[in-house]
């Protein structure tokens, strides 16, 4: 399997990128853009009323609103309502109990007024806010970005250890995957994976890599990714063994797949008995 090949069977969204590295990327977009208008009130507002002081960022308001559109691109329908509760904090009281303090209606009600304007989102007829098919693209563009970023600083880490005279071997490899299973950090082992097929001086995956990707993404409920992997791993000329069709076939039970479940092992028995069929 080509790094052409393996791009297009695992495209990158926004779902597939880590939080942190996404709104960081998606905020410089917006104000790169310029089309992103900040308001007058944005040195000296407070984000809620349990805050003494306004933010210390000067760009926070382009990474709240990175953060709002993000979460109206994984779950459709949030409102003004939903964005107080979720940046909301505990409210200092002295000697008394904290109480939950939800945060700023404005500042959630602005920057979703002007998303709508860039085209990002759109009112939603049940309620709340929905992604737009133009804001989806541009998002997905912007993940892309990202994840291209964390690569390539991967792949200078990398460097960095060949230059002090160390050996990274299949093991060494395999066992970050594992590790990835253990953080339930599936995005990283698929990033593993493709950087993996494109330097040339890593070592290839093997059986063992890929079943370790293929329990990472089921860790994370991500049975689609893990099938997946096992049809990619056909393609490349690696062969499956039992440990990789019983961590893809677990990973559908996770996600109550269970009629997907009962593909793979149709396809195991078939693949145990030699046929030539292909998946």
């Amino acid at each position: 399997m080509s790094i052409e090949l393996y791009d297009n069977q695992f495209k990158v969204t926004v779902k597939d990128v880590e939080p942190e590295a996404f709104i960081k990327a998606f905020s410089q977009h917006l104000k790169r853009q310029g089309r992103f208008e900040i308001p007058k009130w944005a040195d000296v507002v407070k984000t809620s009323k349990a805050k003494e002081l306004p933010p210390n960022d000067p760009d926070w308001l382009y990474v709240r609103t990175a953060s709002m559109v993000r979460k109206v691109y994984i779950r459709k329908g949030m409102g003004v309502g939903a964005f107080k509760k979720v940046y909301g904090s505990q409210q200092r009281r002295g000697t008394c109990t904290k109480h939950f303090s939800k945060s700023s209606g404005k500042i959630a009600r602005y920057c979703l007024q002007q998303l709508e304007e860039m085209g990002l989102v759109e009112q939603n007829e049940e309620g709340g806010r929905v992604i737009t098919k133009e804001g989806q693209r541009e998002l997905d563009t912007v993940a892309v970005q990202a994840a291209a970023e964390a690569e390539e600083q991967e792949v200078t880490a990398l460097q960095a250890v060949r230059l002090n005279g160390l050996e990274i071997s299949a093991i060494t490899c395999n066992a970050m995957l594992s590790a990835c299973r253990g953080g339930k950090q599936w995005t990283k082992a698929l990033d593993q994976l493709r950087m993996r097929l494109s330097v040339e001086d890593l070592p290839a995956p093997d059986v063992i890599s890929y079943s370790a990707a293929a329990a990472a993404c089921g860790s994370s409920g991500r049975w689609d990714q893990a099938t997946a992997l096992l049809f990619a791993m056909t393609q490349q000329a690696v062969l499956p063994n039992v440990i990789t069709f019983s961590t893809v076939v677990t990973a559908c039970g996770k996600g109550l797949q269970w009629q997907v479940a009962l593909e793979i092992l149709w396809y195991a028995w078939r693949y145990a008995k030699g046929a030539e069929d292909q998946p």
